[in-house]
């Protein structure tokens, strides 16, 4: 992540998603490396509306499977599927669509505070929230010290896409 005078070289965090190397047995393309779950699919050129809408409810059931894997094997969690009455997503979710890929990524919540080494929260609880930037690659602060902390401690930033996202699992990851 940059500021935005020092932009070269910048890509679309979906972009290193499809250059990924890893996948999961979903047959969807993942980075493993990036610290929350996310699914994504090759977008066929001139593809129709309806093959958009295959694709997008392809990607949405396996991040509602994975959600439902992830509520299972962590009892304590406070994460629980919404109500579909209404027609309604189960899950809370990020996507991204461009003329390449779409890409869905299931979420706990918008954003997170930042923490100091020591866990304490930094400054008044502002939270940064993260929504859908995070699969461009970026996100905004509102404080100058959220902004020195991302930048002198890079296991910060790792620690609020943990806690906004849904796990991998057990297996450690990073940046």
């Amino acid at each position: 992540m940059r500021s935005a005078p020092d932009t070269d070289g910048w890509d679309l965090l979906v972009d290193r998603i499809l250059k990924s190397p890893h996948s999961v047995s979903t047959g969807f393309i993942s980075d493993t490396s990036i610290p929350f779950a996310h699914f994504a699919s090759r977008i066929p050129p001139n593809a129709s509306g309806p093959e958009l809408h295959t694709i997008y409810t392809a990607l949405h059931s396996t991040a509602v499977e994975f959600v439902r894997k992830y509520i299972a094997s962590h009892p304590q969690t406070p994460l629980t599927l919404h109500s579909t009455a209404d027609g309604a997503s189960s899950i809370s979710y990020n996507m991204a669509l461009t003329t390449e890929a779409m890409v869905i990524a299931p979420r706990r919540r918008g954003g997170d505070a930042l923490r100091t080494e020591d866990g304490a929260e930094l400054g008044d609880g502002d939270v940064v929230e993260l929504n859908g930037t995070v699969l461009a690659g970026t996100l905004m602060v509102k404080d100058q010290a959220q902004w020195e902390l991302l930048q002198s401690e890079p296991r910060a930033l790792t620690e609020l896409l943990e806690a906004t996202g849904i796990p991998w699992g057990d297996k450690g990851s990073s940046l």
